[in-house]
């Protein structure tokens, strides 16, 4: 969570994609929240990740 928090600052699209499929996804109990971020890092919509990660 932390390398995610770290990407999201410096806004690094590439490196939180790797992160999340890497394995961050699994931590996420909820298929919603799993989608809503998967949809947001395909968009690069730093706004959504800054919400999630920030």
């Amino acid at each position: 969570m932390e390398q995610m928090s770290a990407a999201v600052h410096v806004g690094d699209i590439e490196e939180m994609r790797a992160i999340f499929s890497g394995g961050l996804a699994e931590m996420f109990p909820r298929s919603s929240d799993v989608d809503m971020i998967a949809e947001a890092l395909e968009e690069a919509d730093l706004d959504v990740l800054r919400h999630m990660f920030a």
